[in-house]
C-alpha cells in the first residue's frame, strides 16, 4: 500500500497506508502495530485495496473515511463541508485565549456565538466544548453542509446548545440580534487560483466554501456589514485569512 501511494505522489505514504488500512479492518492504531506479523486473509486485502485505489487517486484520507478530526473531536464529512485542518485549530485557540487572557472571562460565561460558514461546525462545537456556558448559531447558505453539522453536533452532545440556519450570511437573523463572540473560516482563495491547489483541495472540497472571488475578499466585504450590526459592543471576532491577506482583510474591518 505504501508503495503504490508513493508511486501516486502521495507525500505521507506511509501514514495515509496505516490510517486506511487500520480503518479497513477496524483496529486502532495499537492494534495494527501489535498484530503488523499477521498475515491479511483475502477478504481482508478486497478491504484494503479499493481505499488505497482512491488515495492514490488523491482523494484525501479523511474524504475516504468519511471522518476528520479537529481540536481532539471527531467531526463527518460530507460533498458540501470543507475539510476540517489544523491550521483553522489556531483560530479556536485565539479566542479561549482572548477570553481567559485578555478579557478575564470566567469559563462559565453564557456566551452567545455566531459561526459564519459553518461547514462541519468545527470551529463553533469546539467552543461549545470549551465554554460549557455557552450557546451558539452557525449560518451556512447549504442546506446539506447544515444537516451535517446537526449530525456532528448530536455525536458531541451538543444539540441543546447549538442551532443550525439556512442563510446567505445575515439575511435570516433577527435585525438586532447581537453576538458575544463571531467567527468565521469564509472563502478566501482568489478564483484564478483555485486550479493550481492540490487535487486533495480543489477537486475534494465544495467550490462554495474555496472560491473567495477576484481577488478572495468578497466573503470579508460581505462579513463587514455583518459585524457592524451583529457583534455585540465589547464583542470578539476573529477570522480566518489566507497567508497573504494579513494587510487586505484588517484593512478592510477598520
Amino acid at each position: 500500500a505504501t508503495e503504490q501511494l508513493k508511486a501516486a505522489g502521495i507525500p505521507a505514504a506511509r501514514g495515509d497506508a496505516r490510517l486506511l488500512i487500520a480503518h479497513a479492518l477496524d483496529l486502532n492504531r495499537t492494534d495494527l502495530f501489535l498484530q503488523g506479523e499477521r498475515r491479511l486473509s483475502p477478504q481482508e486485502i478486497d478491504l484494503i485495496t479499493p481505499l488505497i485505489t482512491r488515495r492514490a487517486a488523491r482523494e484525501p484520507v479523511a474524504r475516504i473515511i468519511g471522518e476528520r478530526e479537529f481540536w481532539g473531536l471527531p467531526f463527518g464529512l460530507s460533498a458540501a463541508t470543507l475539510e476540517p485542518r489544523p491550521d483553522t485549530e489556531i483560530l479556536v485557540e485565539a479566542v479561549l485565549s482572548n477570553l481567559a487572557h485578555d478579557q478575564n472571562l470566567p469559563i462559565d460565561t453564557p456566551l452567545r456565538i455566531a459561526d459564519f460558514g459553518t461547514g462541519t461546525g468545527c470551529i463553533l462545537l469546539a467552543l461549545l466544548s470549551e465554554l460549557p456556558a455557552a450557546s451558539g448559531v452557525g449560518v451556512d447558505i447549504d442546506a446539506d453542509a447544515l444537516d451535517q453539522a446537526d449530525i456532528n453536533a448530536d455525536d458531541l452532545g451538543l444539540t441543546d446548545r447549538v442551532e443550525f440556519l439556512i442563510s446567505n450570511w445575515a439575511d435570516e437573523l433577527e435585525a438586532d440580534e447581537q453576538f458575544d463572540i463571531i467567527v468565521s473560516n469564509p472563502p478566501y482563495i482568489s478564483r484564478a487560483l483555485i486550479e493550481q491547489l492540490t487535487p486533495e483541495v480543489k477537486d475534494h472540497d465544495p467550490l462554495l466554501a474555496l472560491d473567495g472571488g477576484d481577488d478572495g475578499l468578497d466573503a470579508y466585504r460581505a462579513l463587514v456589514p455583518v459585524l457592524q450590526r451583529h457583534l455585540a459592543p465589547d464583542g470578539l471576532a476573529a477570522l480566518e485569512i489566507g497567508f497573504d491577506q494579513g494587510i487586505t482583510v484588517p484593512a478592510l474591518f477598520n
